[in-house]
């Protein structure tokens, strides 16, 4: 419902009857018309009111509140008045949304999950606070928003402050990943430097991990010198059983002098440590 939707969400049209009702503390829940006998009696037999608080009375100006150009406003309306798909939202906004997306025509239906936050004001659409950009004045508004090359994530911040169309993201997100400067600018973590492990003789060096496959424990061991690897079945991942496996390994082809792990429980643990040292 309107009422739980956050004050910059709410269509302009409705912001100044939600600031008059932020000083009560009320819960709003549906009823059809048909059953609500109180209010519609109530509302034929209203009680004159003496005055208003001049404070609380918001009037809101859609336009006169948006970073867009009057010449580029000129240009949206006449596209707006030419769009076939935003005429057909027009005409479903005055005249009321269905309750089934089933209802209505396929030009209209990509509106309907946010059609509470749809408005019509000076001969433009509005979801919320942005304006609703026509088909053909898209490209040109990618094009102006891409002079610069600030990147995907930048570009999606500019342009959705004031502008809206459905689709607008993923747009804006190929525009920057089809671009070689767009994405050399892109900011991204710095990755870590590969750390190479050199073994120079058989089992000198040793890695070993604990993975689960079909919910079933399993120990594989491996030998950075060759890349031979041991697989054993664990009926327990205690330490004390991974200590077990790796004796019988280490009895065979001889102890390592370094053992390389993720430092899980088991190998983190007092028992492994004794067992490493000795």
């Amino acid at each position: 419902m309107i009422v739980k939707k956050p004050l910059y969400k709410v269509p302009k049209r409705l912001q100044g009857m939600m600031l008059r009702l932020i000083q009560y503390d009320i819960e709003v829940k549906y009823q059809k018309g048909e059953e609500m006998y109180i209010a519609d009696a109530l509302s034929r037999a209203y009680l004159p009111c003496a005055g208003q608080d001049k404070e609380l009375l918001v009037k809101v100006d859609a336009v006169s509140h948006m970073r867009i150009r009057e010449e580029s406003l000129k240009q949206l309306k006449k596209a707006t008045e030419e769009d076939e798909t935003l005429q057909a939202l027009k005409a479903v906004i005055l005249k009321g949304w269905p309750e089934t997306k089933q209802e209505l025509s396929t030009l209209v239906t990509p509106f309907f999950s946010y059609r509470d936050e749809l408005l019509l004001h000076d001969g433009l659409l509005f979801k919320g606070e942005r304006v609703i950009v026509p088909e053909r004045e898209r490209k040109s508004i990618k094009e102006q928003l891409h002079v610069s090359h600030l990147g995907g994530d930048s570009m999606l911040r500019r342009v959705r402050e004031c502008v809206f169309w459905p689709g607008m993201s993923a747009e804006v997100k190929q525009l920057a990943s089809d671009c070689d400067a767009c994405q050399s600018y892109a900011r991204a973590q710095q990755k870590e430097t590969l750390m190479p492990v050199e073994a120079k003789l058989p089992w000198e060096i040793v890695g070993a991990d604990l993975f689960t496959l079909d919910n079933k424990d399993y120990l594989v061991t491996t030998d950075y010198f060759s890349g031979f690897w041991e697989i054993d079945r664990m009926k327990s991942t205690s330490s004390v059983a991974v200590i077990k496996k790796l004796k019988q390994h280490f009895s065979r082809y001889g102890a390592p002098c370094k053992l390389i792990s993720d430092n899980g429980p088991q190998f983190a643990s007092q028992e492994f440590h004794n067992f490493a040292v000795t």
